[in-house]
């Protein structure tokens, strides 16, 4: 693990404790030291977190899901910190592939397709609120893509 804290947000307390109960039985206890989970809402990242400032923001199959897509990734952009190589990862379910083919433990998974987000789409909300698109992984897994955001310009 990088020297640096990792912190886990989330709303939901049980599944904070859920977390928490996963890094204590996988990780050395130096390991354990630098993670800081926080209860919270991230609508309110700028509440949650105060003055501290990101490197890396990573979120997983959540964006399509929030109704205010443009807070979100304010909130993020308030709180993620001013180096060059400070980055938003968004990684969602892949819009090519209809829910009921995304096959995981003989189930379909993911979102419905109504409600999924086109890479273009999250690229486009992005730029709105001031952010760049670093670069787009496609293929994540079978079924997902991720986006890399800044708040710096791609040169």
């Amino acid at each position: 693990m990088n020297t640096g804290r990792v912190y886990g947000i989330e709303l939901d307390n049980t599944l904070l404790e859920e977390a928490y109960k996963a890094a204590v039985e996988t990780l050395e206890p130096a390991e354990q030291s630098k993670i800081d989970f926080l209860q919270g809402d991230a609508m309110r990242l700028t509440e949650t977190c105060g003055d501290t400032k990101f490197d890396l923001i990573f979120l997983a199959n959540t964006f399509h899901g929030i109704p205010d897509k443009q807070e979100i990734l304010r909130q993020m952009m308030a709180v993620l910190s001013d180096s060059e190589s400070s980055e938003i990862v968004i990684v969602n379910w892949r819009t090519d592939i209809p829910r009921d083919q995304c096959i995981v433990l003989d189930k379909p998974r993911g979102p419905a397709d109504s409600l999924r987000i086109s890479v273009e789409e999250v690229s486009n909300l992005a730029t709105e609120v001031g952010l760049f698109t670093k670069r787009v992984i496609t293929s994540v897994s079978p079924f997902h893509y991720a986006i890399v955001l800044s708040k710096n310009p791609i040169s």
